[in-house]
């Protein structure tokens, strides 16, 4: 089996860009059986349908987009739709995030039946919604990176322990607390109220530290909002408290920052997109405990995350202190999130995709033996 992921290249570097080559590397890993061949197919949108013309591209089983809004206008996915029809290619299409304005897109894949794959109940009632058949649309929980060895920090760190009267003078030392934070700096995810639940948190945790990972998105509101974090920082005095990474990191490297961590935050409020956080992946597989808002973006996590009903800074500042002070918190929420991560590994995920391409490829097979003209592009 032959499957060519194609993801167009971004302007900058993203969480969907990653996660294709993540897909290719554990589709195309050994356990595959019968063996699968995955080829990541990327560059601007003139690149991929030149390369998919060229005879090169004969080794095409099926077609699997890597979708979003902005990385498919309307005219490219036609004209891809096209292409796949007359080289016999069926489709499969992963949304990474559900919008239900984009009427354009959605009557392009409805009245064309392609298959959609999406990684929460909530982004498949939308696109119900938007008249997007039961069948058609298939449920996978995003795939987690694998945990890294129990033998590093994680299994190591001594459980902070803190009098709740932080402000008595004789209080005994405190260990030094690290919050973690991963994902884009963008505005519902929440960053600036948790720099603003920090401040609360320095009376009583006078050594805390953060560890924020936040690169900026391609896009204008990423700048304005970093100006705002900034700003916050300065008024908050948190300049000395924080760690800030803004460069696009390596998964590796972001699980071994996360995984030093005492605990992982994040804040995410409810956005016009709906989608699965990757980032709460990648929390949950450094096996820290993690504390997430009881929105959309991680309904998956219930049980699985310490989870607040909105991201106030008060709130938050509350659930941070009530994980810091509670070994057997801390303790029974890393555990919840290796063994979730363990469940929900891209080897798991990697098997799960081959048989739905299996279903794809036999269900087109049926139905272009039977009858073509009922494939058409609107």
């Amino acid at each position: 089996m032959r499957v060519t992921i194609v993801i167009p290249t971004p302007a900058l570097p993203c969480g969907v860009f990653e996660y294709s080559s993540t897909l290719a590397k554990h589709l195309n890993s050994a356990r595959m059986s019968p063996r699968l061949t995955a080829t990541v197919l990327s560059g601007s949108h003139s690149d991929i349908l030149s390369k998919l013309r060229s005879d090169n591209a004969a080794a095409t089983d099926l077609l699997h987009m890597q979708f979003g809004y902005y990385l498919y206008p309307p005219e490219f996915l036609l004209q891809l739709l096209e292409l796949s029809r007359r080289k016999g290619w069926p489709l499969l299409i992963t949304m990474h995030g559900f919008r239900p304005d984009m009427d354009t897109h959605h009557n392009i894949i409805r009245q064309n039946r392609i298959p959609l794959l999406v990684h929460s109940n909530s982004m498949k009632q939308g696109l119900c919604r938007c008249d997007m058949s039961q069948g058609q649309v298939n449920v996978l929980a995003m795939p987690c990176p694998d945990p890294p060895p129990l033998s590093g920090h994680s299994k190591n760190r001594p459980p902070v322990s803190l009098p709740l009267s932080g402000h008595s003078k004789n209080r005994p030392p405190v260990s030094a607390v690290s919050i973690g934070y991963f994902g884009f700096m963008l505005p519902h995810k929440g960053l600036r109220e948790l720099c603003l639940a920090l401040g609360l948190l320095l009376p009583a945790f006078p050594d805390l530290q953060a560890t924020i990972l936040s690169a900026r998105a391609p896009f204008g509101v990423s700048g304005e909002y970093a100006s705002a974090i900034a700003h916050t920082l300065d008024e908050e005095c948190l300049r000395d408290h924080i760690n800030w990474r803004t460069a696009f990191l390596s998964e590796q490297q972001i699980l071994a920052e996360l995984a030093s961590c005492t605990v992982i935050v994040l804040p995410y409020q409810e956005h016009t997109e709906i989608g699965v956080s990757y980032a709460a992946c990648v929390a949950l597989a450094s096996g820290r405990p993690l504390i997430t808002t009881k929105v959309s973006f991680f309904e998956n996590l219930e049980g699985v995350a310490y989870q607040t009903a909105s991201n106030h800074p008060a709130e938050l500042a509350r659930a941070i202190k009530a994980m810091l002070v509670d070994p057997t918190l801390q303790a029974t929420f890393a555990t919840q999130a290796r063994s979730y991560a363990v469940r929900n590994s891209w080897t798991n995920a990697a098997t799960t995709h081959q048989a739905l391409y299996k279903r794809i490829l036999a269900s087109y097979r049926h139905v272009t033996g039977m009858a073509t003209k009922d494939f058409r592009i609107i």
